[in-house]
């Protein structure tokens, strides 16, 4: 993905200079080239192809997103430019277009969308496939090829001139000639940008919209525990309802980094625990369409969205663009967002999220049998704590047992897996206050209070 990046002369993202290319599954959004002074092009604004090469040069450009890039002279989103200086018999640089999608701020504008320099050494062809929404006349456009020029016109654009979006909703493309509008050629790819396979009908630009968001995480090879608890919580038949749905949708590292103390009491409760759990992750209705990561998250503003659970979500986009979803133990990042479906979008995001309703039911500490009243042969000392604080297993009949470090708000900081002995857990790093131990004891759950100071 390429967004935002500017440069001097010829390429705002991508600049070849006498090479074949090949560009697939890829989107520019945004990206801008200029010129200062007399010397430099500024030719464009996604792509600059060069030729000006004794040899034949040819670029496949194929199942790609081009969205407002910006070029001050020729080509708005590429183009390609031979120089005649050397003009020989094999002098020759060509390029083919393939299932692109090419969405311009500006339908009327007078660098064009797709230009050629110096048409003598070289040629624009489409095989197929490409969907525009701005007039195109340096080339013929193929039978397949979709031109609208009205296409999502004040709803699917933001200002031209705000460079600060991180990311561009995708899902007014549903329902359009762009799903299931492509062609299958020699150059078109067999998966999307993100490893979903395209059929014999492959939709135009860099995504496949395949099935609901459900079937977006099963595919997507990184959600399988998510799956698997949907499963155990039924609600696969909800979210492969209508819609729309956003998913904020934790990896599988997400759900092996969650303690399995906390795991294990989740989804040991599957009323109380499990399904509000999961929906927390779910937005159905924060704005009209029920599409949340869209143009209107930029640098510095938060978006507050509902859940379908009932509590809500901040979204936020930092300094470097990464949207941030604040929930109410943490904050987890979008590092994908919007894999659309056909009832709504996915976001992966690296955390598995806890709603304040779970934390105060189900994984309050005080819920539990406290340690001290079990008779289990485990002691903590020194409490208070400073720094080290051990916890001893003296009774041979505890072999393995796991602790988890858990502050006044709820959140898990640390877990440990502990074999019969004596063991340290460092707490000089942390702030002075009020701590709980959650220990699982053969399957048991056993919870103590420490302070530190």
């Amino acid at each position: 993905q390429f967004q935002l990046n500017s440069a001097n002369s010829q390429g705002g993202a991508i600049w070849t200079n006498r090479i074949s290319m090949d560009v697939v599954n890829s989107e520019f959004y945004q990206n801008i080239v200029t010129a200062d002074n007399d010397d430099m092009l500024g030719i464009g604004g996604a792509i600059g192809l060069n030729g000006d090469s004794a040899y034949v040069v040819e670029f496949n450009i194929a199942n790609n997103t081009f969205i407002g890039n910006l070029a001050t002279t020729e080509g708005d989103q590429i183009a390609l430019f031979q120089s005649t200086d050397n003009p020989t018999d094999i002098t020759e640089t060509n390029l083919f277009l393939a299932n692109n999608a090419f969405f311009s701020f500006d339908p009327d504008s007078e660098a064009g969308q797709v230009v050629i320099e110096n048409e003598s050494n070289g040629s624009i062809t489409s095989n197929g496939g490409n969907f525009f929404n701005a007039s195109v006349d340096d080339f013929t456009l193929d039978a397949t090829d979709i031109f609208d020029e009205a296409a999502f016109e004040g709803d699917f654009f933001v200002e031209a001139e705000e460079f600060d979006r991180p990311l561009i909703d995708l899902t007014p493309l549903l329902g359009t000639a762009l799903v299931d509008g492509g062609v299958v050629t020699s150059e078109t790819p067999t998966t999307d940008r993100i490893g979903l396979p395209r059929d014999m009908s492959p939709d135009i630009g860099s995504r496949e919209i395949q099935g609901t968001v459900v079937d977006v995480a099963v595919n997507s090879g990184i959600h399988n525990t998510l799956v698997s608890v949907l499963g155990t919580a039924g609600l696969v038949t909800t979210l492969q309802g209508d819609g729309p749905f956003n998913v904020f949708a934790p990896t599988d590292d997400a759900f092996a980094a969650v303690p399995d103390t906390v795991l294990q009491r989740i989804v040991g409760d599957i009323q109380n625990c499990l399904t509000p759990t999961l929906t927390y992750h779910v937005v159905g209705e924060a704005t009209d369409d029920g599409i949340v990561l869209s143009p209107e998250i930029v640098d510095g503003d938060v978006e507050t969205a509902p859940t379908l659970q009932g509590e809500t979500l901040g979204l936020e986009a930092n300094s470097d663009l990464v949207v941030e979803v604040t929930h109410f133990a943490g904050v987890s990042n979008v590092i994908l967002a919007n894999l659309i479906a056909n009832n709504g979008v996915v976001h992966v995001i690296d955390e598995v999220m806890v709603p304040e309703a779970v934390v105060n039911t189900c994984l309050n500490p005080n819920s539990v049998e406290d340690l001290q009243a079990s008779g289990i042969d485990l002691t903590i000392f020194p409490n208070p704590v400073v720094e080290e604080l051990q916890i001893n297993a003296l009774d041979a009949s505890i072999r393995d047992f796991e602790v988890s470090l858990i502050d006044s708000y709820g959140r898990f900081l640390s877990t440990y897996q502990f074999g019969n002995g004596s063991h340290d857990i460092d707490m000089s790093g942390l702030p002075t206050g009020n701590y709980t131990l959650l220990f699982i004891v053969e399957g048991e759950m056993y919870s103590t209070q420490i302070i530190k100071q």
